[in-house]
């Protein structure tokens, strides 16, 4: 006898067999499921190499292909800081973001990587999000993020923001009292002159 558990197929169909014979069998899952091996009950010898098996008849027995499900869902990535399009206050930018899965994140397969480059070694790495602070010249900047689940599945978010062009080298108010001191000695000297011509 040959049956699939659920999760996939068999190829070959009960029935009688010679004694001795050899029968060449194989698993073959269905979609979101995953071979796990084989169970077998009876006189006969079974050799097999992951969804392939090889029977060798002695008598009366059952051979069964098991599968179980498997992860296929993507991790998510949500809260990505600086917001995407947004424009940092300074060029001291703190970088996150936080993501989850439904079974489990490997840590040990998160990338972060800031125009370009990979930064992951110098960030703070959890299972549950990422952190990672640097300081960066003014203009646009982006970010990609690359993260797995315990099952293999990847995810990856991109993001852009912008750091302005540093202020001034003098603030507002030195600009201003400046104007003011030129107005002042440019009426002294209007005066200055008058008297003169007087």
């Amino acid at each position: 006898t040959f049956a699939a558990q659920q999760g996939g197929s068999f190829s070959q169909a009960s029935g009688w067999y010679d004694a001795s014979s050899t029968i060449n069998v194989t698993a073959t899952p269905s979609q979101g499921y995953a071979f796990t091996g084989w169970s077998a009950l009876g006189n006969f010898s079974i050799s097999s190499i992951g969804e392939n098996a090889t029977i060798t008849v002695n008598g009366a027995g059952s051979v069964s292909a098991n599968f179980e499900g498997v992860d296929l869902t993507p991790p998510s990535i949500a809260s990505t800081l600086p917001a995407n399009g947004s424009t940092s206050t300074s060029g001291s930018v703190a970088i996150s973001a936080s993501y989850s899965d439904n079974v489990a994140i490997d840590p040990a397969s998160v990338v972060l990587k800031v125009d370009g480059s990979n930064v992951t070694s110098g960030a703070t790495v959890t299972a549950t999000g990422i952190a990672y602070n640097t300081t960066l010249a003014a203009g646009s900047h982006s970010v990609e993020l690359t993260v797995k689940d315990t099952s293999g599945n990847p995810r990856t978010a991109t993001w852009t923001f912008s750091v302005p062009q540093p202020a001034s080298g003098f603030p507002m108010e030195y600009i201003i009292a400046i104007i003011a001191v030129v107005v002042v000695i440019a009426v002294l000297a209007f005066f200055l002159a008058r008297r003169k011509k007087s």
